[in-house]
């Protein structure tokens, strides 16, 4: 297997009411019932997927590879406290700038995406090295939206991005076609948007080729 496909090392991250585990392909039968629902997957590039082979290749652009940098989110007992097998959802970056969630539709309302988020934040940090000049490292860390996905909205708000920019027609969408995009930005601990932006902004996205990713 050549480095470009190889798992990334597991990662672990406890929140109070959840644990963030690195995403693996073994976790394929979990995931299934998440990117085959259509409400999840109404707001992302791609309809759902019909079948395991599908759901294959969506886990594996995620769980292989060394720019990823994905994990699946189960809860805690609360009474024991020990790790619950289900997974309610995905959270990370596919291409390291940019982070995206989805979240099973029976645990939506419960705050999980903010709280994951809010524990990614300073775990996609410390695992991505500072902006250089050499073009290395990131300093932002961007998500985009739909124009009216007003709950992803209040979760990015909530973990602190700000709001910089509304792209138009941007994003074509395989349910709702051609889409408006706001993109978020959140800085790395210790500098600012406008200070990075003083700066060119290094490491952040420029391509303007990217894909919503937030629920």
């Amino acid at each position: 297997m050549s480095e470009d496909i190889q798992a990334p090392p597991v990662i672990t991250i406890k929140t109070p009411r959840l644990v963030l585990t690195t995403l693996q392909m073994s976790d394929l039968d979990e995931v299934m019932p998440l990117i085959t629902d259509f409400e999840i997957m109404k707001w992302t590039s791609r309809p759902p997927v019909q079948d395991l082979d599908q759901g294959r290749t969506w886990l594996s652009a995620r769980a292989l590879g060394s720019p990823v940098f994905n994990f699946a989110i189960r809860e805690l007992s609360p009474s024991t406290h020990e790790v619950l097998p289900h997974i309610v959802g995905i959270l990370g970056a596919v291409d390291i700038a940019t982070c995206g969630y989805i979240i099973a539709s029976s645990y939506a309302g419960k705050g999980y995406a903010s709280e994951a988020l809010r524990a990614f934040i300073p775990a996609y940090f410390e695992h991505v090295p500072p902006a250089s000049e050499s073009g290395t490292g990131h300093d932002i860390l961007d998500a985009f939206t739909d124009t009216t996905n007003f709950a992803s909205h209040r979760v990015l708000e909530k973990c602190g991005f700000v709001k910089c920019e509304t792209l138009e027609n941007e994003f074509e969408n395989w349910h709702f076609g051609t889409r408006d995009t706001i993109v978020w930005r959140y800085s790395r601990p210790g500098s600012t948007l406008e200070g990075l932006r003083n700066g060119s902004m290094t490491g952040a996205r420029d391509d303007g080729d990217f894909v919503p990713p937030v629920q």
